[in-house]
Parts: structure tokens; C-alpha cells; sequence
């Protein structure tokens, strides 16, 4: 049996996208503080990670395309950033290898396509820790609502918000954050 060729991706890893920017600003305002350990998924230019970072988090900064880490290192850099506040790694979600558990996962548009789902779920239901959360930006569409609900069946605890973004240069919309746990209520 010979195995499946490598599926093409859809990547966006280049700019930071409206549930980037919304995912930031709810970190802004909570809950990473000093020791939180924390993981950004497909983190392209790593605008929620450098959000979580700021707030006393470790970040692991991770995605498929090496120039979005090489993006990513230069951003956090630039933010003023500690060397040591940060890591960035290479990251298939296929075949992740050994990353451990997180205290808070981050990802914005990142489950946009049905086919990374299974993968995606075994990944989040593996890095998040027991006592650990997933904040997920994304615009409301149906791929969001169906991931949802597979990760509802693996035990995980969903608060919803709608926010608005406003951000020179992109179209006025909505973002829905999703914070979820093992347990609930998620830490605000």
C-alpha cells in the first residue's frame, strides 16, 4: 500500500488576519500572567502570541512555514520581546511529534478547513493540560461550528463572544472567540 501524497494547504501566514487582531486584543486584557505557558498554533506574523507574551506568558510560537516563524521571531523581537519569553518551532500537525502540554493554546483562522480538523483535534486535545484552556478566533462559519462540536465530543467546554473588528485597511466584520476548556468556566 503506498501512502497518501502530501495534501497542497491553503496558507495565509503572511498578514495578520481580523480574528488575529481580535484574538490579540482579548489577550490584552487577559489571562496570561507570569509562569503561563502558552502555545500559538499556524501563528504566522504571531500577533496573539507577542499579545499573550506581553502579558507575563512563555510563548512557543509554531507553524508549517518556516518564513511565518522567521516573520513571527522578527515581530516579537520588535515588540521588545525577551529572547527567553519566546521559542519557535516547526510544527505538522500531521506528524507533531513530542511538544507537551500548554497551559493556554492559541490559534485564530485556523480551522477554517475541514481537512485539517482531525488532525487539528488530536493536536489541541494533546497540548492543551489538564487544567489548561484553547482560545480559537475565527469568523462565524459552519467549518468553526462543526469543529466545535467534534471538540464538544472530546470533552472540551465552549464560551462563545462575538466581537467587532475595526482595523484600518480591513472591512469592518465580526470574530467570534472561543474559550475553551476541560472544565468551566474558562479563566477570564
Amino acid at each position: 500500500m503506498t501512502p497518501d501524497p502530501p495534501r497542497e494547504r491553503l496558507t495565509f501566514w503572511w498578514e495578520a488576519t481580523g480574528a488575529a487582531w481580535a484574538l490579540a486584543r482579548a489577550l490584552e486584557q487577559g489571562p496570561p500572567r507570569a509562569g503561563c505557558r502558552a502555545l500559538e498554533l499556524g501563528c504566522g506574523p504571531g500577533l496573539a502570541g507577542i499579545a499573550a507574551a506581553r502579558r507575563g506568558a512563555h510563548v512557543t510560537f509554531t507553524d508549517g512555514e518556516a518564513e511565518a516563524l522567521d516573520l513571527a521571531r522578527d515581530n516579537a523581537r520588535s515588540a521588545g520581546l525577551p529572547p527567553e519569553a519566546t521559542a519557535f518551532r516547526l510544527l505538522d500537525w500531521e506528524h507533531p511529534g513530542e511538544v507537551g502540554t500548554f497551559d493556554l493554546v492559541l490559534g485564530s483562522e485556523i480551522a477554517y478547513d475541514y481537512w485539517v480538523h482531525d488532525d487539528l483535534l488530536r493536536l489541541i486535545d494533546a497540548l492543551v493540560a489538564p487544567a489548561g484552556a484553547c482560545w480559537l478566533a475565527d469568523r462565524p462559519r459552519l467549518a468553526i461550528d462543526r469543529f466545535l462540536g467534534r471538540l464538544a465530543g472530546a470533552g472540551f467546554v465552549c464560551e462563545r463572544e462575538a466581537v467587532a473588528v475595526d482595523r484600518p485597511g480591513l472591512p469592518d466584520h465580526e470574530v467570534h472567540l472561543f474559550r475553551l476548556s476541560r472544565c468551566s468556566p474558562c479563566p477570564r
